[in-house]
């Protein structure tokens, strides 16, 4: 009950700035049903009216009917529509999403970057439905039950005491039971929820994945796994759905003895003569509404827990710490003047690879041109992501202008950094909005036109049929992967920043734009700050310092003929790539 109530109250947090729309809509909902409910009566008064009092008071009686069965419930369901797509429809799922949004960016770049997508979009967009779930079952399910549930229990009461008590008395063993059956499926809930994400997980690699699958002709292979994990899902959600529903037949005989009783209560009514024909059209109406209110609580119960359950691990997504230690005054940092040092770093990854590196030490000063080289693992893409912080140093400190970096605003310090990965993100918008996107001055056509050259991208962009207003399609699909890549150099460039990070972002070209491309680079960078990882060696011989890495260590530091004579792994490295020299 608490773990529910705590998960409630943090669901009521995205529902706060609707408070007084969803107040009002509540009211309308509540005159809507209850007149709807009330009709039965004046139906009953017709029939007695025609029995004792005449015509005229029937007349009477009848138009009560009509008006609250149809007039007031369509009018006001009419009003209530019209009030809520104007206030909540809409606005109350886009602001739990941007909320959402806002929450996933607290957390680091490193978490970020290592959360599976697929998972995180389906966590978020089970939660996010949740919320939107408890939107609606308040509106179209909670209220209308209450305000059935109330016509019926007054109606009752105002017809026989004893209908009210037998009523009363149903409903705390109907829900209290109901209660204890929900309380067996909370933690088998948790466990179905975990195998529902893997089952999603796979089915977005699967999807992601079409191309190779095809190619490959693993339609058997990639079929067996969604296979697998669905029928892991299929076989625990059915153990815990019959047991669930053969619990739930006690309710079913509940109900039965119910209106058994009623009926019973009703018969005497009628032998004693205490209840009249007529009442007997709002008695069993009300009978029926209380029973349908009750089984009606049922489902809410079954679904509201499936929905806590969903919020619960959303909540936990959301609710992470940052895995980065931020000092409550960081210094501010408008510019970077002389160097960036990395003073006996040592890094595990927490999740990972133990020893990524060991004991680093080296300086970049302002405007060196640096080149990481190295085998895959030897720590080249570890040293970029620690001089980003999207993780922290496990020992030792990366000082900028002798200030250690975790004393810096982080955001302020990414403003000074220029960055291309490896696999660049685009958005599905246009190649242009893409190349601005993030820029921190207004960009004019011309520059737009002198990144596109230097990106060597410029003469395929103008060739499309919407040149520069040309979408990119979700994560760039619409391009090759070389043609990602230069876009996602092109933004790099636009943004001028002083420092320029590359992490192998010339991977996907061919050996002809790449040497282009990074001509460009090189020339481009002038009196900027470069590091560059590359895996052709040919492309970085003009570097101004060169770090040869292997296993997470600097084996090798100096220009390109210093370390030929001082560095027999990367005179290694150059002849397996038959550079030369």
């Amino acid at each position: 009950m608490k773990r529910n109530l705590r998960i409630i109250k943090k669901s009521l947090f995205y529902f706060k700035p609707f408070k007084w729309p969803m107040i009002i809509t509540l009211a309308i909902i509540f005159v809507q049903k209850s007149s709807g409910h009330t009709s039965s009566y004046f139906l009953g008064k017709v029939v007695d009216s025609l029995s004792m009092s005449g015509v005229e008071a029937a007349v009477w009686f009848l138009v009560a009917y009509v008006v609250t069965s149809s007039v007031i419930p369509v009018l006001f369901n009419r009003i209530r529509a019209i009030y809520e797509v104007r206030t909540t429809d809409f606005d109350i799922y886009n602001y739990v999403q941007k909320t959402s949004l806002f929450k996933s960016l607290n957390l680091s770049l490193g978490q970020i970057r290592k959360e599976h997508s697929g998972f995180k979009q389906d966590v978020l967009r089970s939660g996010e439905s949740s919320i939107d779930y408890f939107h609606q079952v308040i509106t179209d399910e909670i209220l209308p039950l209450i305000s059935s549930f109330l016509v019926a229990i007054v109606g009752l009461y105002f017809i026989g005491f004893e209908f009210f008590v037998v009523s009363l008395i149903f409903t705390i063993l109907f829900v209290g039971y109901g209660s204890h059956i929900n309380s067996h499926i909370k933690e088998p809930l948790k466990e179905l929820i975990k195998r529902r994400i893997e089952r999603n997980k796979v089915y977005v690699d699967i999807l992601r994945s079409l191309f190779f699958i095809k190619f490959a002709n693993q339609k058997e292979a990639a079929t067996k796994q969604l296979t697998k994990v669905q029928t892991d899902m299929r076989d625990h959600a059915e153990k815990i759905w019959v047991d669930f529903h053969k619990r739930s037949f006690v309710l079913d005989v509940m109900i039965v003895i119910y209106v058994g009783v009623i009926a019973y209560f009703v018969y005497q009514g009628l032998v004693r003569e205490t209840l009249s024909v007529g009442m007997l059209i709002p008695v069993f109406s009300w009978v029926g509404i209380f029973t349908g209110s009750l089984f009606q609580v049922r489902n809410i119960q079954r679904r509201g827990e499936i929905a806590l359950s969903d919020l619960e691990k959303m909540f936990e997504m959301l609710e992470q710490k940052t895995d980065l230690e931020e000092c409550d005054s960081p210094l501010p940092i408008v510019s970077f003047e002389d160097k960036i040092s990395f003073e006996g770093v040592a890094f595990d990854y927490a999740d990972g690879k133990k020893g990524a590196l060991k004991e680093v030490n080296f300086e970049i000063r302002k405007g060196d041109k640096v080149a990481l080289v190295g085998r895959s693992g030897s720590g080249k893409t570890t040293i970029v992501s620690l001089i980003l912080r999207l993780f922290d140093t496990t020992k030792g400190a990366i000082l900028v202008d002798g200030v250690d970096l975790r004393l810096l605003a982080l955001e302020q310090w990414h403003d000074l950094i220029a960055y291309v990965p490896q696999d660049g993100d685009l958005l599905d918008i246009s190649i242009k909005e893409n190349i601005i996107f993030g820029a921190k001055h207004k960009v004019s056509d011309a520059e737009i036109e002198d990144v596109l050259e230097k990106a060597g991208i410029k003469e395929f962009v103008h060739n499309l049929p919407h040149g520069i207003d040309t979408k990119v399609g979700e994560r760039g699909v619409k391009l090759s992967g070389g043609q990602k890549q230069r876009v996602c150099i092109a933004r790099a460039l636009i943004k001028n920043a002083p420092i320029l990070l590359l992490d192998e972002a010339t991977s996907s070209l061919d050996s002809e734009t790449e040497a282009f491309v990074n001509k460009a680079i090189w020339d481009m960078l002038g009196d900027k700050t470069g590091v560059v990882i590359a895996h052709r060696l040919s492309t970085i011989l003009d570097a101004d310092t060169i770090l040869v890495m292997d296993h997470g260590e600097i084996v090798g530091i100096g220009s390109h003929e210093e370390l030929l004579k001082t560095t027999p792994y990367y005179k290694t490295l150059v002849d397996a790539q038959n550079i030369d020299l």
